[in-house]
């Protein structure tokens, strides 16, 4: 049986239109395919990274009591055991290192709620020129507040003078002295002494001076006197009028010192003049040259 030529026709259009179904069909299997595959090497990047990010975490517990607290460096190790993780991304042990606090938790934080009564403050100490009084504690939780801590502050200057005229200048130290007598005070701790300064200079000298009609020559500095905590050099008349310029003239200045304090513990909060005291102890330097403590003071904060 033969076909007419519209049959023919319509016969490869099916075929045609068949095989670009078929070709489609094929490119969406393989696309389907492609993006399973694509899928399971993200989910399998995913498990690999998770595991390895378990297998890095790294849990310690404190191992023992600590070290003892350096006193020089106010710092103690403190021993660190492993307790989660992987040997072969954790380390057994670690060691770090903390400032000390002085045996209170009160101390390491500042607990509201302790209350203390203030104890009478103690005479002045004529070695380290402080006082001190002790605060018991009448209310709060003992297991954070400390029962009884002390508080240390500079002596406040208890000696006034009377402060006599000026004397006649020393040609030879080119000083001028003036006595000072005792007017209120502790006799055992206040006693007369002598203040010294350089001598004025003439107007005749500072014209002189100005005009470079005076020169001088320089000594070299001296060692420190421990007791002034000042270095001196001798300035001796080279050249100029012996009538109008000073023959020879005394320079002084500070000793460069290394002192190095450890820091005390602030006061608490003085209601009158709302400021906050701190005494701080040497630990480094001669104390021939340093003073064994020093007073900072600063406002309470609110």
């Amino acid at each position: 049986m033969t076909m007419d030529s519209s049959s023919l026709v319509t016969h490869r259009r099916y075929q045609v239109a068949m095989k670009a179904l078929n070709s489609c069909l094929y490119l969406l299997l393989v696309m389907f395919l492609l993006l399973q595959s694509m899928s399971l090497d993200v989910t399998s990047a995913q498990k690999k990274k998770l595991k390895k990010s378990k297998l890095a975490v790294c849990r310690y517990d404190r191992a023992g009591s600590d070290s003892p607290c350096n006193t020089t460096t106010n710092m103690k190790v403190i021993t660190l055991q492993l307790k989660k993780g992987n040997l072969s991304t954790c380390k057994s042990t670690k060691l770090i290192t903390k400032p000390c606090h002085d045996n209170s938790f009160a101390k390491k934080r500042k607990v509201k709620g302790c209350v203390y009564n203030k104890q009478p403050w103690s005479d002045c100490s004529m070695d380290t020129r402080t006082r001190q009084r002790e605060m018991i504690l009448v209310r709060g939780d003992p297991s954070l507040c400390l029962p009884k801590k002390t508080v240390t502050k500079v002596c406040k200057k208890v000696c006034h003078y009377v402060k006599g005229e000026w004397g006649p200048c020393d040609v030879v130290t080119n000083l001028e002295q003036r006595s000072l007598t005792p007017r209120k005070g502790d006799p055992a701790q206040c006693q007369s002494s002598v203040e010294s300064r350089p001598c004025q200079r003439r107007t005749e000298e500072l014209v002189a001076a100005k005009s470079n009609k005076c020169r001088y020559n320089l000594s070299e500095w001296s060692t420190c006197d421990l007791r002034s905590n000042t270095m001196t050099q001798w300035m001796t008349l080279k050249s100029g009028d012996p009538n109008v310029c000073q023959r020879s003239k005394k320079l002084t200045k500070k000793c460069r010192l290394a002192c190095k304090f450890r820091r005390g513990e602030w006061s608490d909060c003085d209601e009158h003049t709302l400021l906050m005291t701190r005494v701080d102890t040497l630990v480094k330097g001669s104390s021939k040259e340093c003073d064994l403590t020093r007073e900072i003071t600063k406002k309470c904060k609110r």
